[in-house]
């Protein structure tokens, strides 16, 4: 992997924590719509980098989102 792959990587890595993080907080705070939304765009980014995340990380990251 070269190193611009690896900061793609680190960066998608980055936001859909960010974005997992969020959606528990909001669920906490029982606000289930801005929860779901979370959810949504957390898949989305899922989605469109699943190539940079390689099977392991995407296969994480769509388990952690339930």
């Amino acid at each position: 992997m070269d190193s611009k792959q690896k900061i793609l990587r680190g960066y998608t890595k980055a936001l859909v924590e960010d974005a997992i993080s969020k959606v528990r907080i909001a669920i906490e705070q029982g606000r289930y719509y801005q929860a779901q939304a979370g959810i949504k765009k957390a898949e989305q980014i899922i989605e469109k980098d699943k190539g940079l995340l390689g099977d392991k990380l995407f296969n994480k990251y769509k388990k952690d989102k339930r």
